[in-house]
Order: structure tokens, then sequence, then C-alpha cells
């Protein structure tokens, strides 16, 4: 995700080249400037007595291409409407799982600091218990984070330090030079593959656990997956049959709930059932909502809207040219006007491109391991609130004298 400063006149916003759309539009704005230049040239010598030429006489009037205009504009506008409500439906579902399972941790950790609250509090019961429920909910989040960004490799994953690990960038700019010339193929114009990108992309924005991966873990999450075959190149279809193999983010969620489960039945969190069960129900409502941002993922704009607009935008690229040439004289200003008009329509269309994919593609991509980041940040927050409880079961808030322990 860029991070941009709204100055007068945006500077910044005009200058930056790495993650804009004009780039990529920019040969189809070539392409008819020089076509309408070579027609203009062509149509000067065509002239007649009264200063009429052949493009003027063909096209009297320009309102059959009006109509043409008018339904490119229509599609291309209404898939910006798609696009953009996918970004957001994306950004929206990725934060509700996130804080869901946020709250999944709020509850175990304070219903298990209810239990060990007796007369006789065990103080090592903290030490048992938080630290693998932080671990299995970083995971979790983990494994999210690496599905829908479509990142196959668990060497991305590191142990996730307090204190030491940094936060990640938001915009990918900020990374070192030496990283970002890794994947930085000149603004997506040549260069590299994409697939290519992707890999040096995700190798650069690392993602981490409370405690690491353990290899128990990787061995199960593991099973079934040839992304090692696969991660080179390989088409849409395969990625998708690849993630289908094995849903990692549910083999974690059932290995959080049976962790809480054996838990309770050891008497850990000696809480009447019918409270514990809302631990079971915020981490359903955490998956429900990360299969709401699955779903944008893996799901494409429909391939034959796609290819409409891309077949419209072809045929307006031609046609542009004859309408400038037609309706004006000046041979600079059919130029100017043909360029801004063809390179606002694609640029538009491109900007589509980048917001339909809102977890994959750098650097607009939604900053996923920063917002992970975030997530190892709340948890090593409540294992510390934990720690600041008072051990009398009579007391169950911070009074004034206390000194607490600085962040």
């Amino acid at each position: 995700m860029i991070e941009y400063h709204k100055t007068f006149l945006g500077p910044s916003q005009l200058l930056r080249l790495y993650g804009s759309a004009i780039p990529r539009a920019m040969p189809w704005a070539i392409y008819s400037t020089v076509f309408s230049l070579i027609i203009e040239a062509i149509d000067e010598g065509s002239k007649d007595v009264d200063g009429n030429t052949y493009m003027s006489e063909a096209f009297r009037h320009p309102y059959p291409f009006s109509v043409f205009a008018g339904v490119v504009g229509f599609l291309v506008v209404f898939r910006t409407n798609i696009s953009y409500q996918r970004y957001w439906e994306a950004r929206g579902s990725f934060q509700a799982a996130s804080s869901k399972w946020g709250d999944a941790a709020t509850m175990a950790a304070s219903f298990h600091a209810q239990s060990s609250a007796g007369p006789n509090p065990d103080p090592t019961d903290a030490t048992k218990f938080l630290p693998g429920l932080m671990h299995m909910l970083s995971l979790l989040h983990a494994v999210a984070v690496l599905t829908l960004r479509d990142d196959k490799s668990f060497s991305n994953i590191h142990p996730f330090e307090p204190g030491i690990t940094r936060p990640p960038p938001v915009d990918a700019l900020d990374l070192p030079q030496e990283i970002l010339k890794t994947f930085n193929s000149k603004w997506h114009f040549g260069g590299k593959s994409e697939a290519d990108r992707h890999k040096a992309y995700c190798e650069a924005m690392h993602i981490h656990v409370h405690g690491g991966i353990r290899m128990a873990e990787k061995a199960i999450l593991s099973q079934h997956d040839h992304s090692e075959d696969r991660q080179s190149g390989g088409s849409g279809r395969q990625s998708f049959e690849m993630r289908r193999r094995i849903d990692r983010v549910f083999v974690v969620s059932g290995w959080v709930t049976e962790f809480l489960s054996r838990r309770f039945k050891c008497g850990e969190m000696d809480v009447a059932a019918p409270i514990v069960s809302r631990i079971y129900q915020v981490l359903s409502d955490g998956n429900l909502h990360y299969m709401q941002a699955r779903k944008v993922a893996d799901t494409p704009v429909p391939f034959p809207y796609a290819q409409m607009v891309a077949v419209a935008l072809s045929f307006f690229a031609l046609l542009i040219p004859l309408i400038m040439v037609s309706k004006l004289d000046n041979y600079w200003l059919v130029g100017v006007l043909t360029f801004t008009t063809t390179l606002t329509y694609f640029s538009l269309n491109e900007v589509n491109n980048e917001l339909e994919e809102p977890f994959k593609y750098d650097p607009n991509e939604l900053p996923l391991p920063h917002l992970h980041y975030e997530f190892n940040l709340r948890l090593e927050r409540l294992l510390l609130g934990v720690r600041l409880r008072l051990p009398s079961s009579q007391s169950n808030l911070l009074d004034d004298s206390q000194e607490v322990e600085p962040l």
C-alpha cells in the first residue's frame, strides 16, 4: 500500500512512478497519438477547394462515435465500481477476521486468569497456557496472510521477538534499496515476470509468528503441497488448485479449538461452559470473515466482462484518432488531445486491474505483513496485561500504588 501526503497540487502524487497505473497505459496512448499524427499528415493533402478534408467529410457529426464512447466509458466506470467494492470488502473482511481472533485471545486469557486466581494461585499457569495460545493464534493469523497473498513458502515465516522484530514497511519503497531492486521491475513494465517479482516481494516482506513455526507444524501444513514445482510461474488455475489441496487456515483453526478444549477439560478455564463457548463463537466468526476475504482473493472479475472491456478499449484507441483528425485542424492539438484521452481511459482500466487484486500485486496491495505485525503486538500487550494482574482473587484491577512496567 502506498502512503502519500495530500499536499498542495500533489507533487508527491504526480511524480511517483512505482505503483502508478500511467506507465502501463502509456503504450496505448503513444500508439493512438502516432496513428493520429500520421492520419492528420495524410488528411492534410486531401483538402478540396473549400478547405474540407476527407476525414471531415467522412465524420460530419460525432454522434455515432459518441454512442460508442459512452458505452466504453460505462464499461470502464462500472468495472471501477466493482474493483473499488472488492478492495474495501477485502480490507474490511481481513480486519474483521483479525479483530475476532484477537477477541478469542482476550477471552481465553481472561477466563484462564480468573480460573487461576484462587487463594493459592499457581504462578506457572500463565507461562504454560498463554504462550501456547499466543503461538497458535499468531500462527493462525500468519497462515491466513500467506494464503491470501498466495505465498507458498514457509521459509518466509520468522520468529516474532518482542522489542527486536521491526515492523515491516507499509510502502514497499521504504525497504532497503538492495532488497527493493530485486523485485522492482521498472514500474511493472518489462523486466522480471510477475511470478518472479511476487516471489521476491514475499521474501522481502517477512511474516513473524510468536515462537516461530515448529517442524511438526510445518510438516503437516506442507502435506500435498507441490508449491516448489510451481513456484517459478504456475498459472492462476494451478495456484487455485494448490490452495484447494489443503486449507491451512482451517487446519490451524482446528488446532486452536483442540488446544482450548483440552485446557477447558483439564479445568484450566474454570468458567461456565456457556461463557467459554463465546471463545469458539468468535473463532468461528473470524473464520467466516477470513473466508469472505478469501472469496475476493480466489474469484477474479468474470473473464467475459474483463475481455469485453479490453476489446472496447482497443477499438477506442483505434477510432479516437479518426475523430480527433476530423474535428481539429491544429496538428499538435490533435496529438495532445488524442494522447490525454487515450491515456485517461487506459489508466483508469489499469487502476481497476490493481484494485481487483487487493492482496497480491505490489505496491498497491493491502499491507498484510504490517497488519500481521500489529496483530502480534496486540497479543504481546495481552500477555503483558495478564502479568500485571493482581494475584488476589478479591482484586481484579490495578490500584494507583502499583508500578506499571513500561511498554
